[in-house]
């Protein structure tokens, strides 16, 4: 049954990745559950990331029963990670804008989708958009976690931060170690005094749109 079962997704997965919505479509219509994955462990909702195939994923999303965090794959990449690590930002913005996505689960090598737009050059807008929708009481807490000191290292890695991007990111205050942002970026206490919560050009104040 189960061989079954991998062989209808695998036709599933296959129609997704070439565009052929028509199939998709026709599968849905007879019942096939799309919350299987297929032989070689993916799932359809993760194929349609993989493949940039925003019709498939917007179908797939307007499925009630649908898993947004199955985990893919030999590395356990859910979809929002896999759509950070193959750079695609509108499969990103929808995903990320969706309530039923858990944007902090990690794959089986501890990638975090939030680490992951800072390590990946190039991703500044990722990460700036992904911090804003990402609770509070996983950014901000009492105690400082090893997590959140990995992500304030990182943050000196990334090139050519824009002062109007990391003002929203102090004055939203939402690191509770802000002190060390301030180390790590040199920046004077007169400096940050000087910089407005809402001061930003158009390039660098991300507006999230589905």
């Amino acid at each position: 049954m189960n061989q079954a079962c991998e062989s209808t997704i695998d036709l599933l997965n296959y129609s997704i990745a070439n565009n052929d919505m028509e199939t998709v479509e026709n599968m849905h219509s007879q019942g096939i559950n799309f919350n299987k994955k297929d032989s070689r462990g993916i799932y359809p909702v993760n194929m349609a990331v993989t493949s940039h195939n925003l019709e498939a994923l917007i179908f797939i999303m307007g499925l009630d029963y649908i898993d947004l965090n199955v985990k893919n794959g030999p590395l356990k990449n859910t979809p929002v990670l896999e759509a950070i690590m193959i750079r695609d930002i509108d499969i990103f913005r929808i995903l990320a804008n969706d309530e039923r996505v858990d944007l902090t689960l990690k794959n089986s090598i501890n990638q975090h989708p939030l680490l992951e737009c800072i390590i990946e050059n190039g991703l500044k807008e990722y990460y700036f958009e992904l911090l804003e929708l990402i609770p509070e009481d996983i950014l901000k807490g009492r105690e400082e976690t090893a997590e959140q000191e990995q992500v304030i290292g990182l943050l000196e890695c990334i090139d050519n931060i824009q002062s109007s991007a990391l003002s929203r990111l102090i004055h939203h205050g939402r690191f509770s170690y802000i002190n060390k942002t301030r180390k790590y970026f040199k920046l004077t206490d007169d400096y940050l005094e000087t910089l407005s919560p809402r001061k930003s050009d158009n390039k660098n104040e991300t507006l999230i749109s589905a």
